[in-house]
């Protein structure tokens, strides 16, 4: 390539010329220099999605940890940490039972059974607010705690909501049709216990005084 550049005394002639190269050489030289920068971008790229997949294989045992396998529902130890941090202030607990389970679980199957479990903690979730928490502690046995809340009339309302939402419609599993039923006790914190153990014993102690006076009904 040339190019004719004009100035005040005459003219130049620019050329430019490419030189022939073989290209296989220039990848092996390159490659010469370059050796153990791309062997460290490699180790580092290893080591990067190795730490990628710990993180996240951490996480998700952390989660399973802290949930409920079946209801996907925090679980009794994330309970207790959410309890431990409300100790500074004020609130209240819903024990739950559901009545007459370990007869459906014998008469229907324990598929009917989880089925039924799933669908109460869909119910029970639905009718709480965001800052509340719904956990299951084990088997047909459930935990609502709700920060703030210790009037009794607010705690009424609560619990009227819940009869309302979990136990009015009937439950159907393809063709088994089920009614619900559950008991609930309450406990206020710290009126009616000092030690979150305690707590949870004043509101199982009420709980199975309603299931109780439910069965003489």
């Amino acid at each position: 390539m040339t190019e004719e550049v004009h100035i005040l005394n005459g003219s130049w002639i620019i050329g430019l010329k490419q030189a022939k190269q073989n290209s296989t050489s220039e990848i092996t030289s390159w490659t010469k220099h370059n050796i153990i920068r791309l062997i460290g971008f490699a180790v580092s790229i290893s080591f990067l999605l190795s730490f990628i997949a710990i993180l996240q294989a951490y996480r998700l045992a952390n989660r399973a940890s802290l949930h409920d396998a079946l209801t996907h529902l925090p679980n009794r130890r994330f309970a207790m940490s959410i309890l431990e941090q409300l100790q500074q202030g004020s609130f209240s607990i819903i024990s739950i039972d559901l009545n007459r389970f370990k007869i459906i679980n014998d008469t229907y199957g324990h598929a009917v059974g989880d089925a039924l479990l799933i669908e109460v903690a869909k119910r029970i979730l639905s009718t709480l607010r965001s800052s509340d928490t719904i956990a299951r502690l084990g088997g047909d046995e459930f935990l609502i705690i709700l920060p703030r809340v210790t009037e009794r009339d607010s705690i009424n309302r609560v619990i009227n909501k819940l009869e309302k939402h979990v136990c009015e419609l009937p439950f159907r599993y393809q063709d088994t049709t089920l009614d619900v039923c559950m008991s609930m006790g309450v406990a206020r914190y710290p009126q009616d216990a000092s030690t979150l153990s305690d707590l949870l014993h004043f509101a199982d102690e009420a709980m199975y005084l309603n299931k109780q006076q439910k069965r003489e009904e």
